[in-house]
């Protein structure tokens, strides 16, 4: 297969009012400056899994060629032709050689790859080439995407509000984020070194934490998108996140926020769900498909078994079965049952 080259000469086409990200890169430790942000989020605009496989030559992997000429790097970057080289530079440099690390701890074995083959600029054309070993991650094949309004993403300031704006649009149309712990979050901000270790030490404290990070990103947010609400905590008074504590330590946090979503018609002859609604189906697929042990918000047995009955509505979505989503639905469902046996046992 040859290598295919997308190029974009004009802003219209690259456009669009939404960029997709997969959810392995929205929930990876990946650490990107606001620009490197932007840089990136262009070329995940034209990112599209037509120019990755050709079914035919499976053995032959070749990543696509995203060529963004000036005009376009001018309207997205805000920045006047005359700067263009110097402003993207470095950005560029360090972009080509971040990592992430792909992550398996039930079977002890993680894998770091960079994310680019290569990034170039000259005659006024940026290259960008992403690395063919990220292709799942690249396009989401296995746990789905966010959906990012690109304008509201590149008016973000702050690089902490672009990173928590594409986790919150992850869920945008069903359900919400689950409930992080403190550590958690540190990795999902980038303040962790290539040890592990909090790069700014000042984080160990929860108060700094929440003071100096979480408060400014949630305002920002707020102030830029107008279709998300945040919600004040009412015991705690916080704006957007509730406090979780494990005894007197605040252990973990709960973003509060609503999406101001306008409810789509239902489509004509849609097969009827009993008693359920597909929202909540897609939510308990979701949960399934992303399945965390121990997790406050897992589904229960009955929403399980919902799922299962109407197997003809996932399929209608695009939805698919395959081999790791069963094995998630079988740990989910042993766990919902353990779990309503000891409520029924206590009570």
């Amino acid at each position: 297969m040859a290598q295919q080259v997308i190029r974009s000469a004009n802003f219209s086409d690259v456009d669009y009012k939404y960029f997709k990200k997969s959810h392995e890169l929205v929930f990876s430790q990946l650490a990107l400056t606001p620009l490197e942000h932007d840089l990136f989020a262009l070329m995940l605009t034209q990112l599209n899994k037509e120019h990755w496989a050709d079914d035919s030559m499976p053995d032959i992997r070749v990543s696509p060629r995203y060529e963004f000429g000036s005009d376009v790097l001018c309207e997205w970057l805000g920045v006047e032709k005359k700067h263009i080289y110097t402003y993207i530079y470095e950005p560029s440099e360090r972009l080509s050689s971040k990592k992430i690390g792909v992550l398996n701890d039930e079977k002890k074995k993680f894998d770091f790859i960079p994310l680019f083959q290569r990034i170039s600029y000259e005659d006024g054309t940026l290259t960008m080439v992403p690395n063919f070993e990220l292709m799942e991650q690249y396009l989401g094949l296995s746990k789905g995407h966010s959906q990012i309004p690109q304008g509201t993403f590149r008016s973000l300031n702050k690089e902490h509000a672009k990173r928590l704006y594409a986790m919150i649009c992850r869920f945008k149309d069903y359900g919400k984020l689950k409930s992080f712990q403190i550590e958690e979050l540190h990795g999902l901000f980038g303040l962790l070194n290539e040890k592990g270790q909090l790069a700014k030490p000042s984080y160990k404290s929860n108060s700094e934490f929440f003071r100096k990070l979480l408060k400014p990103t949630i305002k920002e947010i707020s102030e830029k998108e107008a279709g998300i609400t945040f919600h004040i905590d009412e015991k705690s008074g916080n704006f957007g996140y509730q406090p979780i504590k494990t005894g007197r330590k605040i252990t973990g946090v709960k973003f509060l926020y609503t999406w101001n979503v306008q409810k789509a018609e239902p489509k004509p002859k849609q097969e009827a769900l009993e008693n359920i609604t597909g929202r909540q189906l897609l939510l308990t697929y979701e949960l399934v498909s992303t399945f965390e042990p121990d997790q406050p918000g897992n589904p229960s047995s009955q929403e399980l078994i919902d799922m299962m009955n109407n197997i003809n509505f996932f399929i209608g979505t695009g939805k698919t079965f395959d081999e790791r989503l069963m094995v998630n639905y079988g740990m989910a469902l042993a766990e919902a049952h353990a779990r309503e046996t000891e409520v029924a046992t206590d009570s």
